[in-house]
């Protein structure tokens, strides 16, 4: 895998589902090392597990009013024409 990532090239610069996207990687349309589901690796948070992660958003406060709000896309030249 980690000759792999250094060598071929990524096919998006863009992801929405990490976890998923490195499922599909090392899977490699099946041709890559079988994955077999790890309890410890927990999609909730519970005893004895080695890591989680989180779906919801956090409870950050009240709204802010919409005049405080500032929206920027980081991208590349070659994306300026499209983004």
């Amino acid at each position: 895998l980690a000759e792999r990532i250094q060598y071929e090239n990524l096919k998006s610069d863009f992801t929405i589902d990490l976890t998923h996207e490195i499922a599909l990687f090392i899977w490699e349309d099946g041709r890559g090392p079988k994955l077999t589901s790890v309890p410890e690796f927990c999609t909730e948070t519970r005893d004895n597990c080695a890591t989680t992660f989180t779906t919801y958003l956090p409870n950050c406060g009240d709204p802010v009013s919409k005049t405080d709000i500032f929206v920027a896309v980081k991208t590349c030249e070659k994306f300026h024409s499209v983004r």
